[in-house]
């Protein structure tokens, strides 16, 4: 049966495979999974400025996250050496490492500049080895109308009482909720919620321990007052709902400052990292990491690009071209004055920031705890019960990944 999986696996990517080879001659291969504004960027700043500076050429691809773990177990089962460096979603690896598909880089751990965040090369540490390297952070910060907060005299929430508090106070106001939640579904809940219970003090995959009760509780009791827009917000939808004024306070990841501030100019949207819950402040770090295959025959040159990728010429330009997080701290020098507030915000959440723990069955987990939000605090079952009732389901899922 596995034989077959890697004869479909290797089918799938044959096409990708193929676009590889042709005209690649000494170049390095590198695949990443972006939009065409963030490809024209390094394709037309980022990979001619390496080349230019170090004889080497790049040809780059387009693969999504679940794609580049088939395709690499492909290379790897056909001894094909096609991919030199990829970028990857930093939920993306448990997968990668189980399978041994990356070239352990704790040997070069000592070429990371001091200037990037201690925080985000522990991202890519599994045990005692360093198989990732750091390279596109991402965070979410809170979005708020200063306009309506001004409007009732209101001061963005720095704490779960306070953050309560003014949903109440809007809702009361308006006679309608105006805190919006990612209540769409999939990923955007699901890491809205496990930003919730770590602030409880909470651990998101034992699913009923006491910290993830609190932090039902409290979403049961905030949810009287969420805006209606918030079962379809998520990562495109929250701008749209921002920016219409049918929410005044929602989390969203940074490019929504592009969006919101820069491209519909809406200067009466301002940002701050965010509220602490009983257990202090906690902020999901997403966003990618580099890695190397292992059986990669480009080492040297792949090791050079990412520390090039990781300079801070290069992160200045993915900061002011992108609206990126930086994963150094002397990346902001270029940053417009407009900008500066939202970047600083930014900052202040991957301060305290925290990555999400690295599992292969994070599908499971995700599917699971949206049940949890959409049962306790949609239609306000009990929560203790509910969450034991869904942590045996859980258990039961959680084969299938592992």
């Amino acid at each position: 049966m596995r034989k077959w999986i890697y004869l479909v696996a290797w089918m799938l990517v044959f096409g990708f495979l193929a676009g590889c080879r042709r005209d690649d001659g000494d170049a390095l291969r590198v695949v990443m999974n972006l939009s065409e504004d963030e490809w024209a960027v390094m394709r037309g700043q980022v990979f001619p400025a390496f080349e230019a500076e170090t004889g080497i050429r790049v040809r780059s691809f387009q693969v999504g996250a679940s794609q580049l773990i088939s395709q690499l177990e492909a290379l790897v089962q056909a001894d094909r050496t096609e991919i030199d460096v990829f970028a990857q979603d930093n939920m993306s690896l448990a997968a990668l490492v189980n399978r041994e598909l990356v070239y352990d880089l704790t040997a070069y751990e000592d070429r990371i500049s001091s200037a990037v965040h201690t925080n985000l090369i522990e991202a890519g540490r599994f045990g005692q080895k360093l198989l990732f390297m750091p390279f596109r952070p991402n965070v979410q910060i809170a979005y708020y109308n200063r306009r309506a907060f001004e409007r009732y005299d209101l001061d963005p929430p720095r704490t779960w009482e306070e953050l309560l508090s003014v949903a109440q106070r809007f809702y009361a106001e308006e006679q309608m909720g105006r805190f919006v939640f990612k209540g769409y579904g999939g990923a955007p809940t699901a890491t809205q919620l496990y930003e919730f219970i770590l602030q409880a003090g909470g651990d998101p995959f034992v699913l009923d321990d006491a910290g993830t009760i609190k932090a039902f509780a409290f979403l049961q009791e905030l949810g009287t007052y969420f805006s209606p827009e918030s079962s379809r917000a998520k990562w495109d939808t929250m701008n749209e709902i921002l920016a219409r004024q049918e929410g005044y306070l929602g989390q969203n990841w940074p490019f929504g400052v592009s969006v919101l501030v820069e491209q519909f100019g809406l200067d009466f949207i301002d940002t701050y990292a965010g509220w602490e819950g009983p257990a202090g402040r906690a902020h999901v770090i997403g966003g990618d990491v580099l890695g190397i295959p292992r059986n990669t025959e480009r080492l040297d040159d792949a090791l050079r690009l990412i520390a090039f990728l990781q300079s801070q010429e290069i992160q200045e330009i993915l900061v002011s071209e992108l609206g990126w997080p930086s994963i150094r701290e002397d990346a902001y020098g270029q940053v417009a004055a407009w900008q500066q507030p939202h970047f600083d915000a930014v900052q202040d959440a991957l301060s305290h920031g925290v990555f999400r723990k690295n599992v292969a069955w994070w599908p499971a987990y995700q599917q699971v705890v949206v049940q949890a939000y959409q049962d306790i605090v949609r239609r306000g079952e009990d929560v203790e019960t509910t969450l034991v009732r869904l942590k045996q389901t859980l258990e039961e899922e959680k084969g299938r990944f592992e």
